[in-house]
C-alpha cells in the first residue's frame, strides 16, 4: 500500500491497517508486521508513542523522543540519528497494536519483556547483597525509572548501575557470579588494565532470553572517563572518593511493585543525573527527561544540592545539564537554580553553543563519543590550565591516544581492502 493511499484512507477512516517496512524500528517492529494505526493529531500524542508522520516528502513510523510546545522529535529505535523537528501538520496517526505471525502484540510488548527480565534479576541481586550485608545504592536504571516515572521505559536501555564501596568489590563479584552473571572485561588490553590506577566500574552480564541483563558495578560515581582513572590533574580523585562515600551514606528506600530498592537521596539523585548527562556529552532526551523528573520530584531546598555542587567543584560539569532542562522543559527550573551555580566564563560560552546547536537526539560512535568526552572534561575541569595540560604526560592517556590512533588506522585499512575486493569482483 502506498503512503498516499494510506493518507487517503486516514481522511475517510479513523483506523487503518498497513504492513511494516524496513528495520528502523527493530526489534519492536519487524518487516512484514501488520500495523494497526489510528488517526491522531499533535495534541493527542505523547513522548514514547510510535507515530506515522511525514517530513520532506518522506513517510515513516517512528517513536516520539521529545515533545515541545509546537513541535516534536521522532527517531527510529534502531537509528543513530533522529528525524529532527516534526511539525503538528506532519503527524497523521499513531500505532495502537501490531500482529506478528498471527499474534496480536502491544507496541510496549518488548519493553515489558526487557523490564520483566531486569526486575527479576535485580531482585535476586538485592537479596544476595542483603543476605551478605553488602551495602549498595542504585545510581540509575530501571528502579529509578519506575520510581520517578511510575511506568516502564518506552525505550530499550543498556544497563543498570549500582554503586558499592571499593572494599566490597570481591564479595560483590563472587555473589554476582554465583547467581549466573559473568564478568565482561572492557579494558583495551592487559597493559591498559595495568596502567589504570584505580578501577572505576566493572560490567557483569547475564544472558536472559532475548535481552541480556547488564549490571555496571561502580566503585565511584563515574562521570569522567570509564577507561581512565586517578587523573587528579583534571579532577581530584579525593573528591570522587568522598562523593562515593556521601552517596552510600545518605540513601532512600523506595517501595516499587512490592519490592524495596535503595536509591540515591533526592538531592544526590539530581546531582548524579546532571553529571551523567555531562558524561554522555549532553546527548539523549531520555537522560534529560530523567533529570527533569528528578528535579520535579525534589521537595527540599535548592541550597542543599547547590552547596554540594560547590563543595565538590562540580559547577562546570552540571551547569549545562540544568540549562538544558530549563530550555527544553520550561517551568521545571527557575532562574534562581542556575544563579546558585557559578561555572567559569568558558563554560558559560560553551553552554550557549550547546543549547544553540544541541542534537540531543543523536548518538555517536563509541570512538567519537570518547574523544568528545575527553575534550569536554579537559574544557570543563575546575583545575588550573597548567595542571590540566599535564594530563598529556599521563601514561594512561598516552596509551589511550596511541591505541585509538592504531584502531583508526586498522579501520581505514579494512575499508580500503573491502573497497579493492569489491572493485575486483
Amino acid at each position: 500500500m502506498t503512503y498516499s493511499r494510506i493518507l487517503n484512507l486516514l481522511i475517510k477512516k479513523k483506523q487503518i491497517i498497513v504492513s511494516a517496512e524496513g528495520g528502523s524500528m527493530l526489534p519492536v517492529l519487524h518487516p512484514g508486521d501488520v500495523l494497526y494505526l489510528t488517526k491522531t493529531n499533535f495534541s493527542k500524542v505523547n513522548e514514547g508513542e510510535i507515530i506515522f508522520a511525514k517530513k520532506k516528502g518522506k513517510f515513516f513510523i517512528h517513536r516520539i523522543i521529545y515533545k515541545g510546545k509546537n513541535y516534536l522529535i521522532t527517531k527510529g529505535d534502531a537509528n543513530r540519528v533522529s528525524d529532527g523537528k516534526i511539525a503538528p501538520g506532519q503527524i497523521f496517526a499513531k500505532l495502537i497494536k501490531l500482529k506478528r505471525q498471527g499474534r496480536i502484540l502491544s507496541p510496549e510488548y518488548y519493553n515489558l519483556i526487557q523490564s520483566t527480565y531486569y526486575i527479576r534479576e535485580i531482585n535476586r541481586v538485592i537479596k544476595a547483597f542483603k543476605r551478605h550485608q553488602l551495602d549498595y545504592v542504585f545510581l540509575k536504571g530501571l528502579p529509578l525509572y519506575l520510581y520517578l516515572q511510575k511506568m516502564i521505559p518506552l525505550r530499550f536501555y543498556a544497563d543498570c548501575d549500582l554503586l558499592i564501596a571499593r572494599k566490597d568489590y570481591r564479595k560483590a563479584a563472587f555473589l554476582l557470579e554465583k547467581i549466573g552473571f559473568k564478568f565482561n572485561d572492557r579494558s583495551f588490553s592487559g597493559l591498559h588494565r595495568l596502567l589504570k590506577k584505580k578501577p572505576t566500574e566493572y560490567m557483569f552480564i547475564k544472558k536472559k532470553g532475548v535481552f541480556p541483563v547488564v549490571l555496571d558495578i561502580h566503585l565511584e560515581p563515574v562521570f569522567l572517563m570509564n577507561q581512565l582513572s586517578g587523573l587528579d590533574c583534571l579532577y581530584p580523585q579525593l573528591y570522587l572518593d568522598k562523593l562515593s562515600s556521601d552517596f552510600l551514606k545518605k540513601k532512600q528506600d523506595a517501595v516499587i511493585n512490592n519490592s524495596m530498592f535503595r536509591l540515591l537521596s533526592s538531592s544526590h539523585q539530581i546531582i548524579y543525573l546532571a553529571l551523567h548527562f555531562f558524561h554522555h556529552n549532553f546527548r539523549g532526551f531520555h537522560r534529560l527527561q530523567l533529570l527533569r523528573d528528578s528535579v520535579q520530584h525534589y521537595s527540599g531546598p535548592w541550597e542543599k544540592p547547590a552547596e554540594m555542587i560547590k563543595k565538590y567543584k562540580l559547577d562546570n560539569f552540571v551547569y549545562p545539564a540544568f540549562a538544558a532542562v530549563k530550555r527544553f522543559y520550561p517551568g521545571t527550573l527557575t532562574g534562581k537554580y542556575l544563579t546558585a551555580i557559578t561555572p567559569s566564563a568558558a563554560v558559560l560560552d560553551k553552554t550557549k553553543a550547546i543549547l544553540k546547536d544541541i542534537e540531543l537526539s543523536s548518538e555517536e560512535s563509541q570512538l567519537k563519543e570518547g574523544i568528545e568526552r575527553f575534550m569536554n572534561i579537559f574544557l570543563f575541569s575546575p583545575q588550573p590550565n597548567l595542571k590540566k595540560i599535564s594530563v598529556f604526560l599521563n601514561p594512561q592517556v598516552l596509551y589511550s591516544i596511541l591505541f585509538t590512533v592504531f584502531e583508526q588506522l586498522q579501520h581505514i585499512d579494512r575499508l580500503i581492502f573491502l573497497k579493492k575486493k569489491s572493485a575486483e569482483s
